[in-house]
């Protein structure tokens, strides 16, 4: 029912005569799915062994109808996390999150460093070249750019992998207004062996509320995973 519903709702608002406006959603998820494309097969592997290689390939490259995206957010109320449907109630919970993104909801708290983007070599280190930053967060474009160099070590593979993994949570899990993405992340990709146990899929669905919530309100944009 969930995957029919789309489609349903933009029939209904269009047969209905709803207001004419727009609603942008920001974040770019075939630009994710086709920079996946790009990178060595070593790089893949470790970004897939970090636990995001299912979700990846669930990324689609159609476009989106963005009266969908009105139909949705008027029928969005922010008290309850649910869709007001004809129907009556419906949301996306995090069994259905789970199911189509094959993210897991569960797992260990995300660890955050909020000054990690003040420590120099640490950011070396992570990344070998230290991004433009901005109050802790950094244009995910700037990822795309240094993805491009040529990977000779183990240990720069890996810095590749976190590099995109920074690039998938600005541009598709948890993209914002700005177009950037908060270096906080960091510490979670310091081992890519362990980043799979922490609950992406969970902070990635509580993104979606909070901007479904904003966009019933406002109805001017919306961020998070709205795709899903």
């Amino acid at each position: 029912m969930l995957i029919i519903l789309p489609c349903c709702l933009s029939v209904y608002l269009k047969q209905e005569g709803a207001a004419q406006r727009d609603i942008h959603g920001f974040g770019g998820a075939c630009r994710s799915l086709a920079l996946y494309e790009t990178l060595t097969q070593r790089v893949r592997e470790l970004v897939d062994a970090a636990g995001f290689g299912e979700f990846i390939w669930t990324l689609t490259r159609s476009r989106i109808d963005h009266a969908v995206l009105v139909a949705l957010a008027e029928r969005w109320r922010d008290t309850t996390n649910t869709f007001h449907l004809l129907i009556g109630e419906m949301t996306v919970t995090p069994a259905d999150f789970a199911a189509i993104t094959g993210l897991r909801v569960g797992g260990g708290p995300i660890p955050f460093d909020s000054g990690i983007q003040n420590d120099q070599v640490a950011l070396e280190w992570f990344l070998v070249e230290a991004p433009r930053i901005e109050e802790g967060m950094a244009r995910y474009d700037q990822f795309a750019k240094y993805l491009k160099k040529k990977v000779n070590t183990e240990e720069e593979a890996e810095q590749m992998a976190g590099a995109y993994l920074l690039y998938l949570f600005g541009a598709t899990l948890y993209p914002n207004r700005r177009s950037k993405v908060h270096l906080s992340y960091l510490l979670a990709l310091r081992d890519l062996r362990t980043v799979s146990r922490f609950d992406w899929g969970g902070a990635a669905l509580g993104t979606a509320y909070a901007f479904l919530g904003h966009s019933s309100r406002t109805g001017k944009s919306t961020a998070g995973y709205w795709r899903v």
